[in-house]
């Protein structure tokens, strides 16, 4: 699968991926748009209960 294609979104590998994408404010880029801290911290949040 081709992650570069047009309408894929953000991938993401896990929980341990969310503080560097934040610091390269990779999530903005990804969407074309800001992106709340607040929406940040509740997917880590998610990501780190799904273990």
């Amino acid at each position: 699968m081709c992650r570069t294609a047009p309408g894929r979104g953000a991938w993401l590998c896990g929980a341990g991926c969310v503080e560097p994408a934040r610091r390269r404010r990779a999530f903005d880029r990804a969407f074309r748009r800001p992106v709340a801290p607040a929406a940040i911290d509740a997917l880590a949040e998610h990501l780190t209960a799904e273990k």
